[in-house]
């Protein structure tokens, strides 16, 4: 009663007609993944940053990803620049909250600080509402809203306040060209983008690995290292998709190598795996 697979096997029913079910599984919640689970999940996610900012103002929750350490400096001509913090980013990075603007003249010494609850790019200026603004003199003043000028595109916002692992599957390809006619690093919007494409095939090499682990006619004492070979298997195929998926992103292997590469090498090296505990 604890063998039945080694009981079919005797029958003559092959490893593959086993696998072929839980495969075809494994590929159609690949494709679901990718298509509607990602872009609906991360849909909501934005929702919620949009909620939690209008509820809590100021009071921007830390925590969030697509929080920590958002700066950028923009040139305002003359010699001068500022650089703006913000505690949260939305709407590809045209709508600010929590902001801090440090201002430099040509000396590079801060002539004036500006903070405020929110601000809203308007192509060539920042629109910055419930402001204080505090000059070299230390005098602070307060106001409803207050405009300040920008050379920053949206498409150049889009690339340094957005993530690759927080834009849906059916917006990857258009957020990468975007942001590669900004002169940003667009390689990681693709190499998720191919990524999502390859999950089906990632999946069935995870059922793979898992079967070569598992099918095997375990004697006692030897299902230990039975675990053991199929949790390393996992393991290799989780860091080396992660290694090389860097590697995409930072242009030292083409996107498309990047993504599928170790899904196939794991196909392959499943599938050797089985070939040889069933034929020899």
């Amino acid at each position: 009663q604890k063998m039945e697979l080694v009981v079919a096997r005797a029958a003559g029913v092959s490893v593959w007609q086993f696998l072929l079910p839980i495969g075809a599984a494994a590929f159609v919640i690949g494709i679901l993944a990718a298509t509607v689970y990602n872009p609906a999940a991360i849909s909501f996610y934005q929702k919620s940053l949009d909620m939690r900012a209008e509820l809590f103002g100021k009071q921007v929750d830390t925590n969030a990803k697509t929080i920590s350490g958002f700066w950028m400096r923009q040139d305002d001509g003359n010699g001068k620049s500022t650089v703006i913090n913000s505690k949260l980013a939305r709407q590809g990075g045209t709508i600010l909250d929590g902001v801090r603007m440090l201002r430099f003249d040509e000396n590079g010494a801060v002539y004036e600080r500006i903070e405020a609850a929110s601000a809203e790019h308007h192509g060539d200026h920042w629109v910055l509402m419930d402001v204080s603004i505090t000059d070299s003199e230390q005098k602070t003043q307060k106001k409803a809203s207050h405009e300040v000028r920008t050379n920053l595109s949206a498409r150049y916002l889009l690339g340094v306040s957005g993530d690759a692992d927080s834009t849906g599957f059916w917006s990857l390809r258009r957020t990468a060209e975007r942001i590669r006619l900004s002169g940003l690093n667009h390689l990681p919007y693709l190499v998720q983008f191919h990524n999502l494409l390859a999950l089906p095939l990632f999946l069935i090499a995870m059922v793979l690995i898992a079967a070569s682990a598992s099918l095997r006619f375990v004697r006692s004492g030897q299902a230990g290292k039975l675990i053991l070979g199929g949790i390393l298997g996992g393991f290799v195929l989780y860091a080396s998709t992660r290694l090389v998926t860097s590697l995409g992103s930072n242009g030292i292997v083409p996107p498309l190598l990047a993504a599928w590469s170790p899904s196939l090498v794991a196909i392959l090296f499943g599938m050797s795996i089985l070939l040889y505990q069933e034929d020899g």
